[in-house]
């Protein structure tokens, strides 16, 4: 609790060029992972449900508002992108 406190008092300087390609890795990685299980999707419930799940990662990475990725699993489990 004190070093939270003490954090709010004087934050620190936030890296943004390291912020940016650590995000921009996480989303490669998100797509490369689409890629791989997008063939078993339309075989396998359980495969489709992990694709369904890995591409609204990638697509919340372009949104950080958790209500908006809500609304983005819901379409994507109800058969939005098929």
């Amino acid at each position: 609790m004190i070093e939270a406190f003490q954090r709010l008092r004087s934050p620190e300087q936030v890296q943004g060029n390291l912020m940016v390609w650590i995000a921009s890795g996480g989303l490669l990685v998100n797509l490369a992972a689409c890629g791989v299980l997008a063939g078993g999707r339309s075989d396998d419930l359980n495969m489709r449900g992990v694709w369904l799940h890995v591409l609204a990662d990638a697509a919340g990475q372009r949104r950080s508002d958790p209500r908006g990725r809500a609304r983005l699993d819901a379409r994507l489990a109800l058969g939005g992108m098929r």
